[in-house]
């Protein structure tokens, strides 16, 4: 289990990663939809960029919230993440023309 004052903390951390992941997405939209006005590609290194900025938040995140969680709670919030909703995630393949 998590502590009340613990699930507050993953709460707030949560909508503070929402906010920043639709921050980082909303820039993305908008370079794909200049790219796409000029009728030309998506330059590869400003979506390597926009993944490397989206894996740092998300490592951000990850490190305060070890911090900020007691040992016990970070074991029970790790194992959840890692079984039960890992167990539920489906993944899509996207497949090349």
């Amino acid at each position: 289990g998590i502590s009340v004052l613990e699930y507050r903390k993953l709460i707030s951390a949560h909508a503070q990663l929402k906010a920043s992941l639709d921050g980082l997405d909303q820039e993305a939209v908008a370079d794909i939809s200049t790219v796409a006005l000029q009728n030309s590609s998506p330059d590869a290194g400003t979506l390597q960029t926009f993944e490397a900025r989206r894996r740092a938040i998300l490592e951000a995140t990850i490190a305060d919230l070890r911090k900020t969680l007691s040992p016990q709670s970070w074991a029970n919030l790790r194992s959840f993440v890692n079984n039960d909703v890992r167990r539920n995630v489906r993944r899509s393949v996207l497949k090349g023309r």
